[in-house]
């Protein structure tokens, strides 16, 4: 089948044929049209091949037919028509249509459906989660609230915006139970530490009673319910002025030790220590109360023994510092429970006190470690034995060997108040870089003396003894200003 007309740019002719010998175009020849089933066009041929197939023949084709086949996996509709007269008219009519031409509006059409389906869908969901969240936030505020409330954080605040009118009902009323709470667990507080500090002053009045056997010289349960309208402080007041002065002529020496565990009480005791102050001033009106005298033992420095700043600083009193054992004090004493344990006891404790700089625990841990041990006989070897000893039950992994605890007592002073610990560290570290440092009264120096870390010597402030300076080394200054950090 030739082709007539086609609407793709395909040539109608085949190129250098013509009917005869003669060269193509020379005038009075036929060219000879192009056959459809060899067009170039892979459209054209792929048709008129699939023709062929499905007619078998194209004269076979009678009427108009309309069709579908694929070129490239792409369908394509095709319709062919006879058209025939009397004139010698024998043509086909072909027209093919790729499928995608029908298709592409309505899958532009599906593809625009779809955009408007997800853009919806994706609208509808984050209105629907501001939505949510707008009236879910209210609820969770109020949640967050009373789980902290539940905690103890009373001074938590129930803030409720923009809600309904139940919600912000229910907000004031979490304010209000929060507010009540907060009261109440405040006079709770109050009166426990009330309780505590009169149960630890009852126990200082019967243990006053107890000691000074004045339980057979006057009812205590008795004088306890007819005093009972005074607070804790008054009541022990008037045991000592009108009880234990009037009824023991003598004088009275109260003992009071661990001093410094007494200041980490979890209660106000101020009154306590100005209470020792009143006794001390009512010298000047009332001598009987020079009969009187109190020894705090412990670490502290009288500045700290009253913290509120309304009340007159604890400057009454004498400090007496724990000096080291001087070898000339301690010779007959501990050289005496050396004796038989190594050759020369007094050359044994020498080196002892080289160690320990004289510090009283260390020194007789150390004499009990060599009462303890086998030490050797010639006296040559007794320093290097000991230097061993001291490394290995002492010093090293100490936390594990400090018992009773010792080192720890020093690392704990340093340590436990954050907001002074880097201060004491820094001024012990320039001890240890510099030897020795001229002592000042600042509250840091101060400090660090009352730790037992340091001590004071002409002026200079020095690492007590050589166990102290392998411990607390540079090391574990820099690993403890390290943590010191802030986050």
């Amino acid at each position: 089948m030739s082709i007539v007309a086609t609407s793709t740019p395909q040539k109608l002719v085949e190129n250098n044929r013509i009917r005869g010998n003669n060269s193509y175009g020379q005038h009075g020849q036929e060219p000879v049209r192009l056959q459809a089933i060899n067009s170039s066009n892979v459209l054209t041929s792929a048709t008129a091949k699939y023709l062929t197939q499905h007619f078998g023949d194209f004269t076979q084709i009678k009427t108009q037919a309309q069709l579908d086949f694929t070129i490239n996996a792409k369908k394509q509709f095709l319709e062919v028509t006879p058209l025939k007269d009397g004139r010698g008219i024998d043509w086909l009519i072909v027209v093919v249509v790729p499928e995608s031409d029908f298709m592409e509006r309505i899958q532009a059409n599906t593809r625009t459906t779809i955009l408007l389906c997800i853009s919806a869908l994706v609208g509808s969901t984050v209105v629907g989660l501001l939505t949510s969240r707008w009236i879910i936030r209210p609820i969770w505020r109020l949640n967050t609230a009373a789980k902290d409330i539940a905690s103890g954080k009373w001074e938590r605040k129930v803030e409720v915006e923009h809600c309904s009118a139940e919600i912000g009902q229910l907000a004031k009323s979490f304010k209000s139970m929060a507010a009540q709470l907060q009261d109440s667990f405040a006079i709770l507080k109050t009166q426990n530490e009330a309780l505590r500090e009169s149960e630890k002053k009852l126990g200082l009045i019967y243990q006053l009673v107890d000691s000074f056997d004045l339980s057979e010289k006057f009812n205590f349960r008795s004088w306890w319910r007819n005093f009972d309208f005074l607070l804790p402080g008054q009541r022990l007041r008037e045991l000592i002025a009108k009880v234990l002065l009037d009824k023991i002529p003598k004088k009275i020496v109260i003992f009071i030790d661990e001093i410094d565990s007494i200041l980490r009480l979890n209660f106000n005791t101020d009154n306590f220590f100005a209470l020792i102050r009143y006794f001390y001033n009512e010298r000047a009106d009332h001598p009987k109360y020079n009969r009187l005298t109190f020894v705090l033992l412990g670490v502290a420095s009288p500045s700290s023994l009253i913290q509120d700043k309304n009340y007159t600083p604890f400057n009454i009193g004498t400090a007496i510092a724990l000096e080291p054992f001087m070898f000339d004090e301690v010779v007959k004493s501990l050289a005496q429970g050396l004796v038989g344990r190594c050759s020369n006891p007094q050359t044994m404790l020498k080196e002892v006190l080289t160690w320990t700089g004289g510090q009283p625990f260390l020194t007789q841990k150390i004499c009990h470690l060599i009462l303890n041990s086998q030490v050797p006989k010639t006296e040559e070897k007794e320093a290097e034995w000991l230097e061993k000893l001291v490394q290995t039950q002492v010093i090293e992994n100490w936390e594990f060997k400090d018992n009773p605890e010792h080192l720890k007592t020093i690392r704990n002073r340093l340590l436990s108040r954050k907001s002074s610990s880097r201060q004491l560290l820094e001024l012990y570290q320039q001890i240890l870089h510099k030897r020795e440092i001229p002592a000042d009264d600042s509250p840091e120096t101060m400090e660090l003396l009352l730790s037992g870390l340091v001590r004071c010597s002409q002026g200079k402030l020095r690492v007590y003894n050589r166990i102290y300076e392998a411990v607390f080394n540079n090391s574990w200054v820099a690993k403890n200003l390290e943590n010191q950090k802030p986050m």
